[in-house]
């Protein structure tokens, strides 16, 4: 098996589960696509491919300014793209996000090679907006997706069943799309709480993760006398909104927010945190949900309980007051009754901790995911149905 991986980053924050991911088959990648890779070679040496083209030396940057300069340099990147695959001869190109794949669609369609794109949320929404409620996806995004879907040699994954009803509406033929959750390292944990509970939201402020809601449900939760502190980190449109709630309520001095942290930082404040939470809900300016949550069962494989809104993929992972708790999304009151339960029923802390791991070492494992992946890759190798 040679896999050729497209991405859209190199090595963003938020996108550190999927460089995880091509660790699970990192002998079989023969190369990396992606628009400004950070290096020349990937860590196990395979060559990196710029999608953005070559860096434009003086004379292309002033012939670049003429209008029809940019349909050249497009078909000089699908050239040199197409020459980079004919050197590689991988047997599949797996492409992370719709974006890679609609932006090369011409050679897709012309090299023939088995594809799989993997999709993961936003990238499926046609209807997704950003928050100044500006599309995010350009006209025709709907149809090239569903042109995509007609090629015989393209199939899909999809991160969730809430994924896969996105991929639905663009008439693709359900046989080539195949459902697949993320995985995280199998632990074995014990924890040790106490009435000071540390309460952890991490990820990006957007609408649909909920962080203001999060922020004004820690608030009125310690309204009714909850003792603990709430950790926020990440970045994103909402952040000035969460700082200014925090900083009018009387327990600004309990609320702290931090910059986006790396995979390492990330887990040891999972660890270090009695509870995790987002109020993931349908974004009222985005139009988006959240397709599955892999900062969720990362939370839960080290035994922090889960609070989150009941919507999208995140209702898939967590079974209610068995291994975490959903609220109905929206309802600050039950968000906040929820940490108040936690805090005054150790027992059921310590119950919905203990499922969370069993719960992600028996269906969110890495070792899971590594395993549906090759018996994906190698089932569209050889043509076969997928299942």
């Amino acid at each position: 098996m040679r896999i050729l991986v497209i991405n859209p980053n190199w090595n963003a924050y938020s996108e550190v589960w999927l460089h995880r991911m091509m660790e699970y088959f990192k002998d079989e990648i023969v190369g990396v696509a992606c628009f400004r890779p950070g290096a020349k070679f990937w860590n196990n040496g395979a060559p990196s491919f710029d999608l953005y083209g070559q860096e434009l030396h003086l004379l292309k940057r002033i012939f670049n300014k003429i209008p029809l300069s940019k349909k050249i340099e497009r078909k000089s990147v699908e050239y040199d793209f197409e020459k980079f695959v004919e050197k590689l001869k991988p047997t599949l190109i797996l492409i992370n996000f719709t974006g890679p794949a609609i932006f090369l669609k011409k050679v897709i369609e012309k090299i023939k090679i088995p594809v799989v794109i993997h999709t993961h949320g936003y990238d499926i929404n046609a209807h997704a907006c950003n928050h100044e409620g500006q599309r995010i996806h350009a006209d025709g995004f709907a149809n090239d997706i569903s042109l995509l879907g007609k090629m015989e040699h393209v199939y899909f994954i999809a991160n969730s069943n809430y994924g896969r009803t996105l991929l639905s509406k663009f008439e693709l033929d359900e046989k080539k799309i195949v459902l697949k959750y993320f995985g995280v390292e199998s632990k074995k944990v014990e924890r040790n709480f106490n009435k000071n509970l540390k309460v952890l939201f991490l990820g990006r402020f957007v609408d649909f993760k909920g962080p203001d809601l999060v922020v004004q449900s820690f608030i009125q939760a310690c309204n009714l006398g909850f003792n603990g502190t709430l950790k926020m980190v990440g970045s994103g449109p909402l952040l000035v909104t969460c700082k200014l709630l925090a900083k009018r309520s009387k327990y600004a001095d309990r609320i702290t927010f931090c910059e986006p942290v790396d995979a390492d930082t990330a887990a040891k404040l999972f660890a270090e945190s009695d509870i995790y939470t987002m109020h993931n809900c349908l974004g009222i300016l985005s139009g988006e949900g959240e397709a599955f949550g892999v900062t969720i069962i990362e939370a839960m494989s080290c035994g922090t309980v889960v609070i989150t809104g009941n919507y999208g993929g995140p209702q898939e992972i967590i079974e209610n007051r068995v291994d975490g708790i959903l609220i109905t999304p929206e309802d600050v009151e039950a968000h906040a009754q929820a940490l108040l339960d936690l805090q005054n029923n150790p027992e059921l802390l310590q119950k919905l901790s203990r499922n969370a791991v069993v719960k992600v070492n028996e269906l969110f494992s890495a070792v899971q995911e590594k395993a549906k992946l090759f018996n994906i890759f190698k089932k569209i190798e050889n043509r076969e149905e997928l299942s």
